[in-house]
């Protein structure tokens, strides 16, 4: 059973790992899973002693955390990124009964330029959904942890990078989780994918979203990196390679299965994307043996 302290529920793992590679190095101060249940849970970050870079992410509950003069309630989903000391303070409210998290503190000098640059970019406060990327790369150092296998400093500093890229990966555009987007977005995406083979623009797919078409493609290139009209494109050809690989269609069904009018306007923005010709990319030996193609 958990040890049981006087704010709540807690398991945490402290590292400390000798450091004499060359070369940055990226390390693990301590993790840990807590549930708070009392107000004493409380950490103001300019009263800390200890020092490093720490992510906390909500899984039940919520707290609360103040980033300078501003305020924001935590639930489950939402994670911060702070660095000790700070000026910040996290602590369950008097609302709130309970409140369940994942954290981790990582320090060293690669650490820091990578979490300035990652709060300049995400901001300090991030959605993080239970099955996203950087979730799952905490409850792996968690797990290893528990069972004491981070055994030396070059797993600990591997296990961090990859978290720090993962993190990284959400500063690209499209790449924040899907739950992230406006429900307009969301609502466009999903249509796309159900209408892709349909001769739909820009005024069809606003519809969907329930947004003017100027707007809207102002909003969705803000959080896809595209415009609606790429995104369809992209999803076309991304299904095209599927029939190419799996199918014996000619060029010409597989176009028109798609949504291109004929083969010959498929095949100009299939070479421009792929870098060469439907033909030429079914016959090809290596590119022909993906399963799926990812199209950016």
């Amino acid at each position: 059973m958990p040890p049981q302290t006087h704010t709540g529920t807690l398991r945490q793992y402290g590292f400390r790992f000798s450091d004499k590679t060359p070369g940055e190095r990226y390390h693990i101060a301590s993790i840990g899973w807590q549930e708070a249940r009392s107000t004493a849970y409380s950490w103001n970050g300019l009263m800390r002693k200890d020092g490093g870079c720490l992510l906390q992410i909500t899984l039940a509950g919520s707290g609360e955390i103040r980033l300078g003069a501003d305020t924001r309630r935590l639930n489950a989903g939402d994670a911060f990124l702070v660095t000790i000391p700070g000026d910040h303070h996290y602590y369950l409210p008097e609302d709130s009964g309970q409140w369940e998290f994942l954290y981790v503190i990582l320090y060293g000098q690669g650490v820091l330029t990578f979490w300035e640059d990652l709060q300049r970019k995400l901001g300090s406060v991030v959605r993080l959904p239970a099955d996203s990327a950087p979730v799952q790369s905490v409850w792996e150092m968690f797990r290893l942890a528990e069972r004491q296998k981070i055994t030396d400093g070059y797993q600990a500093s591997a296990l961090v990078y990859r978290l720090l890229m993962e993190l990284y990966r959400l500063t690209l555009p499209g790449e924040a989780p899907g739950d992230v987007w406006p429900e307009s977005v969301a609502a466009a995406v999903s249509y796309i994918r159900r209408h892709y083979m349909e001769p739909a623009g820009l005024p069809e797919i606003a519809a969907a979203a329930g947004l003017s078409k100027y707007y809207f493609a102002r909003q969705f290139h803000r959080c896809t990196g595209m415009t609606p009209v790429q995104y369809v494109t992209k999803i076309r050809i991304q299904k095209a390679v599927e029939l190419l690989r799996t199918s014996e269609l000619s060029v010409e069904s597989i176009a028109q299965a798609v949504g291109y009018a004929n083969g010959n306007y498929f095949g100009k923005w299939f070479r421009r994307i792929v870098g060469s010709s439907p033909g030429e990319f079914r016959r090809g030996r290596e590119v022909s043996t993906f399963d799926h193609l990812t199209i950016e």
